[in-house]
C-alpha cells in the first residue's frame, strides 16, 4: 500500500520492494502462512500462527502483539489481528475508535481508512471506527465476505447478493444485479464477480473503470481510477485510467491478483510476481526470488 509491497512466495517466503528507505527493513526469512500490507508497514503470519512486522515498527500499528493469530488487516495507520478463538486485536491509531473493536467472535475482520469491519460467526457485520455517512454502520444479516472501501463498505451475503453501505455520492451503495461470488469496494467505485464469473461493476465512472468488460473471470479489484479482474484462462485485464499504465494489460498468466490505488501486483503459476503501474517510489521493484 502507498509506497511499497509484499508478497508471499510458492515457498512461504515473504518479499518486499518499493521504497528502500523511511524504516521499511527486509522482513524475516522464515515462511508465512498469511500476509497484509499497511500504509507504512508490512505483517505477517507464520506456519505456527505466531505473528511478526516489519517496516516502520516505530508506531504502534508496526509493532505485533503477543500470541497466535490465523488473519492479519493492515489499514490506514492501524492494524487488526484476528486471533483463533475469533477475538480481533487492534493496534495503531485509535482517533475514531477504529482499534477499538467489538466482542465478535470474528471469522473476517478487514481494516479499511478509518474504519474496520469484521463478519461475526452469527454472519452479522460489526463494524467500528469514523462513521462517516455510515460507513462503521453494523449489518445484521448472513454474510460471508466484507470488503471495506475508502469511504464505504460491501458485502456479500450467503445467498450471492451484495449489499453496500456508506457514502453513496456516486452511487456506489446502490444495490447491484445478480448474485456473486466475491466483491471488491474501491474509493469511489465497486466490482464484483457473479457465480456465472461475469463481472459486474457500479459507481463513479468517469474514467470507464465501472464500465465491466467482457469475459468471465475468477477475482476483480477495484482501485481507484482503475479496475482489475483476473480471466478464467489465467490472463489479467484492465480498463479505466491508464496513467502510469496502471490500467495496460500484462503479459503472461496469472493465479492472483491486488489491484491498488495506483499499481497491482499479479502472481503467476510459477510462483514469480510481476508489478505494474505507477513506480515512484520503487513499488514495481521484483521481491526476493523464492
Amino acid at each position: 500500500m502507498r509506497d511499497h509491497t509484499c508478497g508471499v512466495t510458492a515457498t512461504g517466503r515473504v518479499g518486499c520492494w518499493g521504497y528502500p528507505g523511511s524504516g521499511r527493513t527486509a522482513p524475516p526469512t522464515m515462511a508465512f502462512s498469511h500476509v497484509a500490507v499497511g500504509d507504512d508497514h508490512s505483517c505477517g503470519i507464520r506456519a505456527d500462527g505466531t505473528e511478526e512486522c516489519w517496516g516502520n515498527t516505530t508506531s504502534s500499528w508496526g509493532v505485533a502483539p503477543a500470541g497466535t493469530f490465523t488473519q492479519v488487516s493492515a489499514g490506514f495507520q492501524h492494524t487488526c489481528w484476528l486471533k483463533a478463538n475469533g477475538t480481533a486485536d487492534c493496534k495503531g491509531d485509535n482517533t475514531y475508535g477504529q482499534i477499538t473493536a467489538p466482542a465478535g467472535p470474528f471469522v473476517q475482520i478487514e481494516a479499511g481508512s478509518y474504519h474496520t469491519c469484521g463478519v461475526t460467526t452469527l454472519g452479522d457485520v460489526d463494524c467500528w471506527g469514523q462513521n462517516l455517512n455510515g460507513r462503521a454502520e453494523d449489518q445484521d444479516g448472513d454474510f460471508l465476505s466484507v470488503s471495506a472501501g475508502e469511504s464505504h463498505s460491501c458485502a456479500v451475503r450467503t445467498n450471492g447478493t451484495v449489499h453496500c453501505w456508506g457514502y453513496n455520492d456516486f452511487g456506489q451503495t446502490d444495490t447491484p444485479p445478480g448474485l456473486y461470488q466475491q466483491v471488491s469496494a474501491g474509493l469511489n467505485h465497486n466490482c464484483g464477480v457473479k457465480t456465472d464469473g461475469t463481472v459486474y461493476c457500479w459507481g463513479y465512472n468517469n474514467f470507464g473503470q465501472a464500465t465491466a468488460p467482457a469475459g468471465t473471470y475468477t477475482q476483480v479489484g477495484a482501485g481507484s481510477s482503475h479496475s482489475c479482474g483476473l480471466k478464467t484462462d489465467g490472463t489479467i485485464h484492465c480498463w479505466g485510467l491508464d496513467s502510469s499504465d496502471k490500467a495496460t494489460d500484462p503479459a503472461g498468466t496469472f493465479v492472483e491478483l491486488r489491484v491498488g490505488r495506483s499499481h497491482n501486483c499479479g502472481v503467476k503459476a510459477d510462483g514469480t510476481v510481476y508489478c505494474w503501474g505507477h513506480s515512484v517510489d520503487g513499488q514495481l521493484w521484483l521481491p526476493l526470488p523464492n
